[in-house]
């Protein structure tokens, strides 16, 4: 009983010393043979600033500026690479508004897409899955009333088709993905990998999840709002096809609000070209900063528990009151390269500070530690800790110490 006192005493002084618990992600503080923690899941350090590029016509080598069309915009072979789209209003098609194909750096900026058709085949922009882009930016646009997705990148097996660099930033799309149907469509909705969706706005009602995205690149600084009819999360992973040549999905510094959902790493699914799991499964995974307002917030599959894949989620801020005495959070740990979890002592929630504090003992010196802390909304943490050596350094005297009465 002394003994647990005198180390919890240690610890709080540690901790004291420096400081309070960050909340990118929670504080340890080690002795030889145990480890303190300090977790506040619901502060945030959210930092958003996506200016407007600014290109210049003279650096293209096509420009379509200013166009009033009813029909669809077809950018279908490489005497369309280098266009600049700018400034067009592409309504009533009957198709989909763009039609993107075999081409690169091509840049659709400050557009108005709107009623691209009745029914599901139709989109407001549409990267083929059967011919590769590169270096596509859809900036600015203010994309509407689409039956299916808002924008949507497609990849065809066989084949090989990719969208390599493409960039959505800082568009909005209102009651995209309207058409109800089994196919679930979305305002964004991205095969492709290595993709940046960032600074855009999506609100009103909609079929399916907010933004789709189904392999490795970065969802940052969105706004999610509106409603499902199916009950489909603000930000979901969907593996169905293969990762990019990073292997990381980064959803950060989002905001979303959902019926659902908030942010969803679904459980891994058999491929579009027959590969199973893990195969071609994004493996590293960070979900941070996001302010996220769903029923739960965060939702993390369990197949993802595999020491295969790393799942980091921290510094999420939580809806009212789920930062609580009643809201439990529990630990697991084990040493690094272990597959066995052992099962701590669930964290206590002090008030005063708004943070979980716990600590293990009886662990072993000079051992790192892999470390989860979970509550029941379904946030998550996972980060690893290491006790100190219990052997102290031998002191010896300086070479020129005299002395001397």
């Amino acid at each position: 009983m002394k003994k647990t006192l005198l180390l919890g005493i240690l610890l709080v002084l540690i901790h004291g010393l420096f400081g309070a618990a960050s909340a990118s992600e929670p504080a340890a503080v080690s002795t030889f043979n145990s480890i303190g923690l300090y977790w506040s899941p619901d502060a945030s350090d959210q930092s958003c600033d996506t200016p407007a590029t600014v290109y210049d016509p003279a650096d293209f080598d096509h420009v379509i500026d200013g166009v009033d069309s009813t029909s669809t915009l077809r950018l279908d072979g490489h005497e369309w690479d280098n266009t600049l789209v700018r400034n067009c209003k592409i309504h009533d098609t009957g198709g989909d508004g763009i039609f993107i194909k075999n081409v690169s750096n091509v840049v659709i900026l400050n557009c108005e897409i709107w009623n691209t058709g009745s029914d599901e085949s139709h989109r407001g922009v549409k990267l083929s899955g059967y011919g590769s882009t590169q270096d596509v930016v859809i900036e600015g646009n203010y994309i509407h009333d689409i039956p299916k997705s808002g924008i949507g990148a497609g990849r065809s097996y066989p084949g090989g088709v990719d969208h390599i660099g493409l960039r959505i930033i800082n568009n909005r799309f209102e009651r995209t993905s309207t058409v109800d149907s089994s196919g679930h469509h979305h305002p964004i909705y991205l095969q492709s990998s290595e993709f940046l969706i960032e600074g855009n706005t999506i609100s009103g009602a909609r079929d399916g999840n907010g933004i789709s995205v189904r392999s490795s690149g970065v969802v940052r600084c969105n706004d999610v709002s509106g409603s499902s009819g199916f009950g489909k999360p603000g930000i979901r992973y969907y593996s169905d096809h293969d990762a990019g040549v990073s292997n990381t999905l980064l959803i950060e510094n989002n905001n979303v609000t959902s019926d659902k959902i908030g942010i969803h790493l679904n459980r891994p699914v058999t491929s579009k070209s027959g590969s199973t799991p893990p195969t071609h499964v994004v493996k590293n995974f960070i979900i941070r900063y996001n302010t996220v307002d769903g029923s739960p917030d965060i939702e993390v599959d369990s197949a993802y528990d595999d020491p295969i894949y790393s799942v980091q989620v921290y510094d999420n801020p939580m809806s009212p009151n789920e930062g609580s005495s009643s809201n439990e959070c529990t630990l697991q740990y084990r040493e690094l390269g272990s597959s066995d979890w052992q099962e701590g002592s669930p964290l206590s929630f002090d008030d005063k500070d708004n943070e979980y504090r716990g600590s293990i003992v009886n662990l072993k010196p000079n051992t790192e530690y892999e470390i989860e802390l979970s509550i029941q909304t379904g946030l998550k943490a996972t980060f690893t800790a290491k006790t100190s050596s219990e052997e102290f350094p031998s002191l010896s005297p300086p070479a020129n110490l005299r002395i001397t009465k």
